[in-house]
């Protein structure tokens, strides 16, 4: 069987080609826009263990790149590229790489459903009108050249063949070309690639062999730094030994590995499954001692303790800590009382709160929450939540901690699935009540500041934006959260062209640095395959219930009658393509 490539065909094709002809059309711009572009991706948070990685300096350069630092670009670029592109051409690019996003996240799915593979069906139409707005409108307003990398490709090839040619004493009339071909040569976008073409296959060898990760490349590739890892152990002086030497020590630590995993799984040995947290279907990398709970907080109070009133009375000043204790107070009491929704408490007037007691007046604070979550396709899968240490200041910059986290939106007053909060602080401490809780519990609890979603009807999928949130303003800016309620981590970019403000909280040091907080961000749907089916609602491990909000009906509509030009005098294979109706699916074996 003849099956889609899609590492080779999107990732390292069609997506590679677009990215490459967005940096020409960058360079024919003022300067100071190809550096802030790279600029922006070296400010990007990353994400996850390895899902979004630290950007290169040079990203526009795109030199030494693997298909997944494509596919981390591709995950990033709008808002890195928002605001640099000329307005009446912007909506258009930025429509293109949204719907790109999506095409990437459905045709990259382990578990497809009747759904899943309509949409993707149905966006492949989509695509391809985009793309040849993008080639026949929106290119033409922009005289594109080779890029510095491109053009000094093609001198090293030209010196090559000057080179051959001398050795193989061609006449000096046959190095002509080579040398008048100085300069940079003008380039436009092509639609005549044939990976192209392979996109609208990817549907059908769904439905026919199941989800392309049966069969990707992606596996072969990634065996590469196996070898090359067990290579930097080796001498370098009669190294095959020594690599047969690791491989066979890595293949009895994964059997040691299976066999302690499998009894910790039926329990014969419990000391076991505590000295080495190994259960059934769990990664190694994983640092949670069980899969099976909903998060991890080490019960260490051996470590570093707040006493409230020293620390509070030391921040006092700062805005961040305003109203800490009757909140943190509320809190409690609403958890004590099994309160559905401890995030949002009731109102308790000050008997009531006074009766929560916590003990020795103290907090332990923790810099790791690990929560574990179930995947849309039945996974167990992980995000770690990093703090800042309690004795020094928040980092000036996202990469020192991944703190962004999702919880479901208990509000009527937008109908959004989902609320955001930067996690702080990770606490737990012991709580008595009188009457709830006479003898000291341990409670667990996060402190955050909570973001807004704005511009809620001009996000999504029908509208072809990603959804922008801003931190919440006034008294309700911080509050406190049960960790059981964080459904997992999320990846939030800054609005670069927004820029910083300091109108949203003042002088404290809870801004996301010195400088100010980002004035809004986007939530990064599309940062992996479980994020983006949260979005769409269907997902079948998510356990969604009924009257949970879903995006199957929010159809992607893209315009692209401009773009329909006659070709005939170019005779271009794509004909076909702009004389189908726009309402109808394109039969991409005929274009074939």
């Amino acid at each position: 069987m003849l099956v889609p490539d899609k590492m080779h065909e999107f990732d390292l094709g069609v997506w590679k080609a677009l990215l490459v002809h967005i940096v020409r059309i960058l360079e024919t711009l003022p300067a100071n826009k190809v550096r802030e572009f790279n600029s922006r991706f070296r400010q990007m948070p990353t994400f996850g263990r390895d899902k979004i990685r630290r950007f290169a300096r040079n990203v526009s350069e795109l030199s030494r790149m693997a298909a997944r630092d494509y596919e981390d670009i591709l995950l990033c670029i709008i808002p890195c590229l928002e605001g640099l592109l000329p307005t009446e051409d912007e909506k258009s690019i930025l429509d293109l790489l949204y719907i790109m996003n999506y095409w990437n996240a459905l045709a990259s799915l382990r578990v497809h459903t009747s759904s899943t593979v309509r949409i993707l069906d149905d966006l492949t139409t989509e695509l391809g009108k985009a793309l040849r707005y993008f080639a026949d409108v929106t290119c033409s307003h922009f005289e594109t050249r080779e890029t510095e990398k491109e053009l000094g490709k093609r001198k090293r090839a030209e010196a090559r063949r000057a080179a051959t040619a001398t050795a193989s004493g061609v006449a000096g009339e046959s190095l002509a070309p080579a040398t008048a071909s100085r300069g940079r040569r003008p380039k436009t976008f092509s639609l005549g690639m044939i990976k192209l073409h392979f996109l609208g296959d990817y549907t059908e060898a769904i439905r026919q062999y199941g989800s392309l990760e049966h069969f990707s490349t992606k596996t072969g590739e990634l065996e590469h730094r196996v070898v090359k890892k067990r290579r930097a152990r080796t001498g370098n002086v009669n190294f095959v030994p020594q690599l047969v030497k690791a491989e066979t020590r890595e293949r009895v630590h994964d059997r040691m590995h299976e066999e302690l995993s499998a009894l910790s799984e039926k329990g014969t040995d419990d000391s076991i499954r505590k000295s080495t947290g190994a259960t059934v279907g769990s990664d190694p990398g994983v640092d949670t001692k069980d899969l099976r709970e909903h998060h991890h907080i080490a019960a260490d109070e051996s470590g570093e303790r707040l006493y409230l009133a020293s620390w509070l009375t030391a921040n006092g000043k700062d805005p961040a800590f305003q109203s800490f204790m009757r909140k943190l107070r509320e809190h409690l009491l609403a958890r004590l009382e099994n309160y559905n929704h401890a995030s949002d408490p009731p109102a308790y007037n000050d008997l009531q709160l006074a009766q929560v007691v916590i003990q020795n007046d103290r907090v332990f604070p923790h810099a790791t929450l690990a929560v574990n979550y179930t995947t849309y396709d039945i996974r167990r899968d992980q995000d770690l939540i990093h703090v800042p240490a309690v004795s020094g200041r928040p980092p000036d910059d996202d990469f020192l901690g991944h703190r962004d986290v999702m919880v479901y939106n208990t509000s009527d007053i937008r109908p959004h699935p989902f609320a955001y909060a930067r996690v702080l602080k990770v606490f737990h401490a012991r709580i008595s009540h009188p009457t709830l809780s006479p003898e000291p519990r341990r409670v667990e609890f996060l402190w955050v500041r909570w973001f807004s979603l704005i511009d809620h009807g001009q996000s999504g999928p029908t509208k072809m934006r990603l959804e922008r949130l801003q931190y919440l303003d006034g008294p309700s800016a911080f509050g406190f959260v049960d960790p059981s309620e964080v459904i997992r981590g999320c990846h939030l970019m800054p609005v670069f062209h927004r820029g910083r403000t300091r109108e949203l909280l003042g002088p404290s040091l809870y801004r996301d640095s010195s400088e100010g907080d980002w004035a809004s961000y986007y939530v990064g749907r599309f940062v992996d395959r479980d994020m983006m089916m949260r979005y769409l609602g269907v997902g079948i491990g998510h356990l969604n219930p009924p009257t949970f909000p879903h995006e199957l009906n929010a159809n992607i509509t893209v315009d692209d009658s401009p773009g329909c030009v006659d070709r005939a005098e170019e005779e271009h294979e794509l004909d076909s393509l702009c004389s189908v109706d726009s309402d109808q699916p394109v039969d991409t074996d005929d274009e074939q």
